[in-house]
């Protein structure tokens, strides 16, 4: 007859063995669940300082408009509100501005860095006159693995206000 306590005895290391196993790629799958929520955070916030930089350069204070100054000295206030670090006004004149992913070195800002770009367009090129503003952050995530995958991820936004005048 088989006695259930035999059974178990000879199961000890068998717990151990699958954690060994197992614990590695459920840490590797938490960490890089954790990468890919601040990847969405950045990117969220990236939208959100492209948008909020738009309307700030679009409304013409009472004709005469913000100076790029202004508008360098408002984007870096709302990016210290969302812990990006400091952004860097890139003129199109020395980078042209992305319409998609970056793609020249000059359009790639260095990891954790932001680059952006206010682009101006006035009658008769535009009607109605348009304000863009492009925002591109270099994002690398912190787990090793998933980072020597993926490298560098650079996050591109996007917005397009029409001028408004405030009086």
């Amino acid at each position: 007859m088989i006695n259930i306590r035999s059974l178990v005895s000879h199961r000890r290391g068998q717990a151990m063995v699958e954690f060994a196993l197992l614990a590695p790629a459920f840490f590797l799958l938490l960490l890089g669940v954790l990468d890919f929520g601040r990847v969405g955070f950045y990117y969220v916030s990236s939208v959100d300082l492209a948008r909020q930089t738009a309307r700030y350069a679009a409304a013409y204070n009472t004709g005469i408009g913000f100076t790029s100054s202004q508008i360098d000295t408002y984007m870096k206030g709302q990016a210290n509100a969302t812990t990006m670090n400091a952004p860097t006004l890139i003129s199109t004149g020395s980078c042209a501005r992305p319409n998609g992913p970056p793609t020249l070195a000059c359009q790639k800002p260095g990891v954790g860095q932001t680059n952006y770009w206010v682009v101006r367009c006035i009658i008769p090129t535009c009607n109605p006159e348009t304000t863009t503003v492009t925002v591109v952050y270099a994002f690398r995530p912190t787990t090793p693995m998933i980072s020597a995958i993926t490298g560098t991820i650079y996050l591109w936004a996007d917005s397009v206000m029409n001028k408004e005048y405030i009086g």
